[in-house]
């Protein structure tokens, strides 16, 4: 977030901070977070701000484009208690370790805007935060066999929605170029 907001123009305007003023360091940004957990606000703050979108007469869709993404998080000890983060975890993806959260997001499929973002652990499969409240769901590749987890086969609603998932990358090279078809679940 530090570097982000370091970097981004776009991201300092949004959260009120001019070019001339210093940029919130790390811990700063996590005792933010914890305040924000502490005081379950996040979801809060998200279902403000689309209630003020859905006021301005921009219509969600029922159709979300689902993804996940890691939150780095430095490995260090050299903190107060000389510990990690007890939330954060380490996962694997593509031969490269990641230490952080996963952020799991979900946006609108015709305006682009956030509709549902949860946090987890690093090592937190894709398919565990799959939105329900949507007609229409779109992922990537991480997304396959959902049909198979718990939560889908308990969901008496999830007959309904259709789920549009990208078939692995190696799948998509054994097919002929004119025959790449995403899949349906």
């Amino acid at each position: 977030m530090e570097d982000f907001l370091h970097e981004n123009s776009t991201a300092r305007k949004f959260v009120g901070l001019a070019l001339v003023d210093r940029t919130p360091d790390e811990s700063t940004n996590l005792q933010f977070r914890h305040l924000l957990e502490r005081h379950n606000l996040g979801k809060q703050v998200l279902e403000l701000v689309n209630d003020d979108i859905t006021a301005a007469g921009l219509v969600l869709s029922k159709r979300r484009i689902v993804d996940a993404s890691f939150i780095e998080a430095p490995s260090l000890t050299n903190n107060r208690d000389h510990k990690r983060d007890s939330e954060m975890s380490s996962d694997i993806k593509r031969n490269t370790r990641h230490f952080g959260m996963k952020m799991h997001v979900a946006t609108d499929d015709l305006i682009g805007i956030v509709t549902n973002a949860v946090y987890g652990p690093a090592n937190e499969h894709d398919i565990s935060q799959v939105p329900s409240e949507t007609e229409q769901v779109y992922g990537d590749a991480g997304y396959v066999g959902m049909e198979k987890r718990e939560k889908f086969q308990t969901d008496k609603e999830a007959e309904q929605r259709e789920y549009r998932i990208n078939l692995r990358p190696g799948i998509l090279k054994e097919r002929p170029a004119e025959d790449i078809v995403r899949s349906n679940i």
